[in-house]
């Protein structure tokens, strides 16, 4: 598991280093810092002593509080990414889970990644992340399946907690935002599709930086990387229905070069337009008839659009 073992000056780490496969944690005491991030795991924090103050760029790009107090729990998706500036130093025991080991561990879904939890009470999430500090700072005398088992009761009992919390309202504009973002894109794959056009027809009045951040949380893909994607998937469909010719697939997806297309469609789907319409339906490669519904990022689905099959670009 990749984690973060060297800090930015100023940043003292007071844990021994972790034994666990799929858990890592640490406990920083911070000074005053402003930059970027992405998680490469789930993260989750007691807040021991916070900072003065706390804060993340709005859907606006203005500074906003995140209400982080000593005493409390915040908590990281998998790939999340924002920016953070604080003021003051800051103590905290974080704990770091690999997605896929926690996925492997789990018979159900967690819904816990898909928003962060910042500033949250909870007494017993605390003494879990305590305890596995313990167990780590003694050597693990109880085994490695302990604190993993710790580790699994926090996040099930987090999972609860966030499904109580109310959904912030920066939130609900971010996913209004990109639902909007998303229709504008299927609805105009045949023109040049740019970041600031998107950005635009969205409503979207921050920087584009932030904006193709804030794309790429909710659909786990850069904006340009999305729309390539989504181009090639409603190709195969326009040619597997056996109604169109390939130059009428390629400008309806938006590809003004015949050969740029060809060698797109070659890449994702591992054959070329021209060979697939040539093929008989029943020898078509299996990665290309299996169709299912597009799962929308925000829980609901119109059904009209064909989920991804192939292999990424």
């Amino acid at each position: 598991m990749e984690v973060q073992t060297e800090f930015p000056e100023g940043w003292l780490q007071l844990a021994q280093p972790s034994r666990w496969d799929g858990l890592h944690i640490n406990h920083l005491v911070a000074p005053s810092y402003e930059g970027e991030f992405q998680t490469s795991t789930v993260i989750v924090s007691f807040i021991k002593k916070a900072a003065r103050s706390s804060e993340a760029p709005s859907i606006s790009g203005r500074w906003k509080e995140l209400g982080i107090t000593s005493g409390t729990i915040c908590s990281l998706p998998f790939h999340y990414g924002d920016k953070i500036r604080t003021e003051g130093n800051v103590e905290a025991i974080n704990l770091f889970v690999d997605f896929y080991w926690l996925k492997s561990c789990l018979n159900d879904s967690l819904d816990l990644f898909d928003r962060p939890l910042y500033g949250m009470h909870d007494k017993v999430s605390q003494c879990l992340i305590e305890d596995i500090y313990k167990d780590n700072q003694s050597g693990t005398p109880n085994g490695l399946i302990y604190s993993e088992s710790l580790a699994l009761a926090l996040l099930h009992r987090l999972n609860a907690k966030s499904l109580q919390r109310p959904v912030d309202i920066r939130v609900q504009r971010e996913q209004r935002i990109i639902g909007i973002a998303i229709d504008y894109i299927h609805t105009n794959l045949h023109e040049s599709l740019a970041l600031a056009d998107i950005a635009r027809a969205a409503g979207y009045e921050g920087d584009l930086f932030a904006f193709l951040r804030l794309m790429r949380r909710h659909t786990g893909k850069p904006p340009h990387r999305y729309i390539l994607d989504t181009r090639l998937e409603v190709a195969k469909n326009m040619l597997l229905g056996g109604k169109h010719s390939v130059t009428d697939v390629a400008m309806s997806c938006g590809f003004g070069n015949m050969s740029h297309f060809s060698t797109a469609f070659k890449r994702h789907w591992g054959v070329t337009p021209s060979s697939l319409l040539r093929t008989p339906s029943h020898l078509w490669p299996a990665n290309l008839v299996m169709f299912s519904k597009e799962p929308d990022i925000f829980g609901a689905n119109d059904g009209k659009r064909p989920i991804e099959q192939g292999k990424a670009g």
